[in-house]
Protein backbone atom coordinates (compact mmCIF):
# COMPACT_ATOMS: atom_id res chain seq x y z
CA UNK A 1 0.00 0.00 0.00
CA UNK A 2 1.37 3.14 -0.69
CA UNK A 3 1.78 6.54 1.23
CA UNK A 4 -1.16 8.57 1.68
CA UNK A 5 -2.69 11.21 3.49
CA UNK A 6 -4.64 9.03 5.75
CA UNK A 7 -2.16 7.61 7.87
CA UNK A 8 -5.04 6.26 10.39
CA UNK A 9 -6.92 4.81 7.51
CA UNK A 10 -3.75 2.68 6.12
CA UNK A 11 -3.04 1.71 9.35
CA UNK A 12 -6.65 0.33 10.27
CA UNK A 13 -6.63 -1.10 6.43
CA UNK A 14 -3.77 -3.19 6.46
CA UNK A 15 -4.49 -4.84 10.01
CA UNK A 16 -8.28 -5.70 8.55
CA UNK A 17 -5.70 -7.27 5.26
CA UNK A 18 -3.41 -9.39 8.03
CA UNK A 19 -6.59 -10.40 9.77
CA UNK A 20 -8.39 -11.87 6.83
CA UNK A 21 -5.84 -12.00 3.71
CA UNK A 22 -6.87 -11.60 0.83
CA UNK A 23 -10.31 -12.33 0.72
CA UNK A 24 -13.69 -10.24 0.21
CA UNK A 25 -14.13 -10.69 4.17
CA UNK A 26 -11.71 -7.12 4.43
CA UNK A 27 -14.51 -5.71 2.13
CA UNK A 28 -17.39 -6.81 4.57
CA UNK A 29 -15.15 -6.15 8.15
CA UNK A 30 -14.42 -2.33 6.62
CA UNK A 31 -17.69 -1.75 6.07
CA UNK A 32 -18.86 -2.94 9.57
CA UNK A 33 -16.32 -0.70 10.95
CA UNK A 34 -17.66 2.34 9.14
CA UNK A 35 -20.95 1.59 9.49
CA UNK A 36 -20.00 1.05 13.42
CA UNK A 37 -18.15 4.61 13.45
CA UNK A 38 -21.37 5.64 11.66
CA UNK A 39 -23.76 4.37 14.22
CA UNK A 40 -21.45 5.59 17.42
CA UNK A 41 -21.94 9.27 15.93
CA UNK A 42 -25.01 8.77 15.43
CA UNK A 43 -25.96 8.34 18.86
CA UNK A 44 -23.33 10.99 20.31
CA UNK A 45 -24.87 13.86 18.36
CA UNK A 46 -28.01 13.21 19.45
CA UNK A 47 -26.60 12.51 23.28
CA UNK A 48 -24.40 15.40 22.86
CA UNK A 49 -27.71 17.52 21.42
CA UNK A 50 -29.97 16.39 24.18
CA UNK A 51 -27.69 17.76 26.75
CA UNK A 52 -27.33 21.33 25.26
CA UNK A 53 -31.34 21.25 23.69
CA UNK A 54 -33.38 18.74 25.54
CA UNK A 55 -34.70 15.31 24.02
CA UNK A 56 -36.55 16.54 21.68
CA UNK A 57 -33.65 18.18 19.83
CA UNK A 58 -31.67 15.31 20.35
CA UNK A 59 -33.92 12.84 18.50
CA UNK A 60 -34.19 15.46 15.79
CA UNK A 61 -30.37 16.32 15.54
CA UNK A 62 -29.83 12.17 14.91
CA UNK A 63 -32.66 11.94 12.11
CA UNK A 64 -31.57 14.58 10.20
CA UNK A 65 -28.44 14.01 10.24
CA UNK A 66 -29.12 10.13 9.34
CA UNK A 67 -31.52 11.42 6.79
CA UNK A 68 -28.91 13.13 4.72
CA UNK A 69 -27.67 11.28 1.62
CA UNK A 70 -24.63 11.90 1.89
CA UNK A 71 -23.83 10.30 5.49
CA UNK A 72 -25.97 7.52 4.75
CA UNK A 73 -23.81 7.11 1.37
CA UNK A 74 -20.48 7.37 3.18
CA UNK A 75 -21.70 5.16 6.66
CA UNK A 76 -20.82 2.01 5.00
CA UNK A 77 -18.06 3.30 2.35
CA UNK A 78 -13.95 3.00 3.67
CA UNK A 79 -13.51 6.17 3.75
CA UNK A 80 -11.54 8.54 6.22
CA UNK A 81 -14.11 10.96 6.82
CA UNK A 82 -15.93 8.57 8.40
CA UNK A 83 -14.05 7.57 11.81
CA UNK A 84 -12.28 11.65 11.69
CA UNK A 85 -16.36 12.53 12.20
CA UNK A 86 -16.36 10.09 15.16
CA UNK A 87 -13.30 11.82 16.93
CA UNK A 88 -14.50 15.23 16.01
CA UNK A 89 -17.89 14.27 17.73
CA UNK A 90 -16.39 12.96 20.93
CA UNK A 91 -13.80 16.10 20.85
CA UNK A 92 -17.11 18.16 20.70
CA UNK A 93 -18.81 15.89 23.58
CA UNK A 94 -15.96 16.31 26.02
CA UNK A 95 -15.81 20.19 24.90
CA UNK A 96 -19.44 20.65 25.70
CA UNK A 97 -18.60 20.02 29.18
CA UNK A 98 -19.72 22.21 32.16
CA UNK A 99 -16.65 24.40 32.48
CA UNK A 100 -16.04 23.23 36.41
CA UNK A 101 -16.02 19.63 35.04
CA UNK A 102 -13.33 20.00 32.82
CA UNK A 103 -10.21 18.39 34.19
CA UNK A 104 -6.28 18.42 32.71
CA UNK A 105 -6.64 14.68 31.13
CA UNK A 106 -10.23 15.72 29.34
CA UNK A 107 -8.41 18.52 27.64
CA UNK A 108 -5.48 15.72 26.61
CA UNK A 109 -8.36 13.60 25.28
CA UNK A 110 -10.05 16.68 23.28
CA UNK A 111 -6.58 17.07 21.62
CA UNK A 112 -5.94 13.62 21.01
CA UNK A 113 -9.20 13.05 19.59
CA UNK A 114 -8.35 15.99 17.27
CA UNK A 115 -4.89 14.77 16.42
CA UNK A 116 -6.07 11.33 15.34
CA UNK A 117 -9.17 13.27 13.22
CA UNK A 118 -6.60 15.02 11.39
CA UNK A 119 -4.67 11.76 10.81
CA UNK A 120 -7.63 10.28 9.66
CA UNK A 121 -7.96 12.95 6.95
CA UNK A 122 -6.68 16.53 6.68
CA UNK A 123 -10.02 18.02 6.17
CA UNK A 124 -10.85 17.81 9.88
CA UNK A 125 -8.18 20.96 10.74
CA UNK A 126 -11.08 23.11 10.00
CA UNK A 127 -13.07 21.79 12.54
CA UNK A 128 -10.55 21.45 14.99
CA UNK A 129 -9.52 24.88 14.57
CA UNK A 130 -12.64 26.00 15.34
CA UNK A 131 -13.36 23.56 18.49
CA UNK A 132 -9.60 24.93 19.89
CA UNK A 133 -11.21 28.34 18.90
CA UNK A 134 -14.83 27.90 20.85
CA UNK A 135 -12.63 26.15 23.58
CA UNK A 136 -10.39 29.54 24.20
CA UNK A 137 -12.94 31.69 23.97
CA UNK A 138 -15.41 30.13 25.65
Amino acid sequence: MRCCSWACLCIVSCSVFKLHGATLAVLWSARWLMLTCSALTLWLTARLTCRCAGPAAGWIAGALLAWTTIFQAKAIELRPDVPAMLALVLAVSLAARPRGAAHRSEWLAMGALCGLALLFTQKSLVPTAGLGLAVALG
